[in-house]
């Protein structure tokens, strides 16, 4: 399990290192590694592990919503709202250890980081 000291010392140096496309295009993919991990687990009928991996992702979404600028537009607002519905597929798939509600939970998270992925390659372009 992450160590919130680790976790927080972590975060400010990706904060002050990278730019900010490019540090959530690697959140996305990390967070997708995390849940394909909770689905092995869940496909391999191992509770606990599922359980923890879910733990993680469902974190991983309330620090997303945290970290969201509201006085940003429409946009942080309509993030707000996918990150929730995110999130409460994952509640579902951790309460049941069903694939489904993750592996929707995971395509939406794909598109996520295809669009942050996107802008940092824009980024590099100008």
């Amino acid at each position: 399990m992450i160590n919130t000291c680790e976790l927080n010392a972590y975060r400010k140096v990706v904060e002050e290192t990278m730019p900010p496309e490019k540090s959530m295009a690697e959140v996305f993919r990390r967070l997708l590694s995390v849940l394909g991990e909770a689905g092995r687990a869940i496909d391999e009928k191992d509770a606990p592990r599922a359980h923890e991996n879910l733990i993680l992702g469902q974190e991983a979404m309330i620090y997303l919503s945290a970290a969201l600028n509201r006085e940003a537009g429409e946009l942080p607002a309509n993030l707000e709202r996918l990150y929730a519905y995110i999130n409460g597929l994952l509640v579902r798939a951790n309460l049941d250890k069903d694939r489904l509600p993750l592996e929707e939970a995971m395509r939406l998270l794909q598109v996520l980081r295809e669009g942050w992925e996107e802008a940092e390659a824009a980024r590099k372009r100008f």
